[in-house]
């Protein structure tokens, strides 16, 4: 079962306000001064970039907003609906960040094999050997998502290969993100 610790949004900003209580907000000033290492460029899209750190122990993914107000509904919209999710599949939502710099959602990271993350496109252009009990796991993976969102009426239209991690698990399994 999915829980999360309930903290106090600090910030004014919209995106912020319209987020259940229960997502943290962090300030961008403190999400930078709570980063060990350095910000790695990991992926980039329409609307965003997204970057590998390290708060303390914990690795995540966090997604910038690009500059410019065009998309700050679709991102803000993205952050309600990755608050309300709870499947092994989907990403985990640990807190966004809204005030004046920056607009950011931070995510946990999936990684393949040590700190990398890999996406199925990138699995299928550098032909990495992954067992076909593997493929089906990711396949699997991706259709109980698909399924668990349907359920909360909620239609996915951005799924490419490029927006699917493939994530080693403890045991050495696989599984789709």
């Amino acid at each position: 079962m999915c829980t999360r610790a309930s903290t106090l949004c600090t910030s004014k900003a919209t995106c912020a306000q319209s987020l259940p209580a229960n997502v943290r907000h962090i300030q961008w000033n403190e999400l930078q001064a709570s980063c060990s290492g350095a910000m790695v460029l990991i992926g980039k899209g329409t609307f965003a970039r997204c970057y590998y750190m390290k708060l303390g122990a914990m690795k995540v993914c966090v997604k910038i907003l690009n500059s410019g107000e065009k998309y700050k509904a679709l991102f803000c919209a993205e952050a309600r609906i990755l608050a309300l999710l709870c499947h092994r599949n989907l990403p985990w939502l640990h807190a966004v960040s809204d005030d004046s710099s920056k607009i950011a959602i931070i995510m946990t990271y999936h990684s393949y094999e040590g700190d990398k993350s890999l996406s199925i496109y990138d699995a299928l252009s550098k032909k990495v050997e992954m067992h076909k009990s593997g493929w089906q796991q990711v396949l699997l993976g991706c259709t109980s998502a698909l399924i668990y969102l349907r359920s909360k009426d909620i239609l996915h239209n951005d799924i490419k290969s490029d927006n699917i991690l493939i994530e080693t698990t403890e045991s050495g399994s696989v599984r789709a993100i």
